[in-house]
């Protein structure tokens, strides 16, 4: 988010008629620099700017999470960071934006998933 806000890629509009404490978590954002969250992550500072890069360029934009994540302490915490990502740039506004949780088949996607070692694997264990 820091990098999205540093790029231009925020929707005030939305963020002033949607939430509540922009202005608090615009000020949290400045203490976290991509160098400052990848400490933390233990990622590669370019990958975190990559992202941030293209979530503030790219409408619309939605994240979809998978099952595993509330299997850990801080879930909750890391859920409500995921879902303030589409706020901040304004991405629930647009069909196709936000946040998606697992939906075991109820919201049917296409995708196609190409034939690896591992499914193969699978078939004859």
């Amino acid at each position: 988010m820091h990098v999205v806000v540093a790029r231009g890629g925020h929707d005030i509009d939305w963020l002033e008629r949607h939430t509540i404490g922009w202005p608090a978590l615009e000020r949290r954002l400045r203490e976290w620099p991509p160098e400052r969250a990848a400490a933390v992550c233990r990622l590669e500072v370019g990958a975190i700017r990559r992202l941030g890069e293209r979530l503030a360029a790219t409408r619309p934009t939605a994240i979809r999470t998978l099952l595993g994540l509330q299997r850990h302490g801080g879930a909750a915490a890391a859920v409500r960071a995921i879902c303030a990502i589409p706020a901040v740039t304004g991405d629930w506004r647009h069909v196709g934006g936000g946040f998606l949780a697992v939906t075991l088949g109820a919201v049917p996607l296409s995708v196609r998933v190409p034939a690896g070692p591992c499914r193969a694997r699978r078939r004859g264990a």
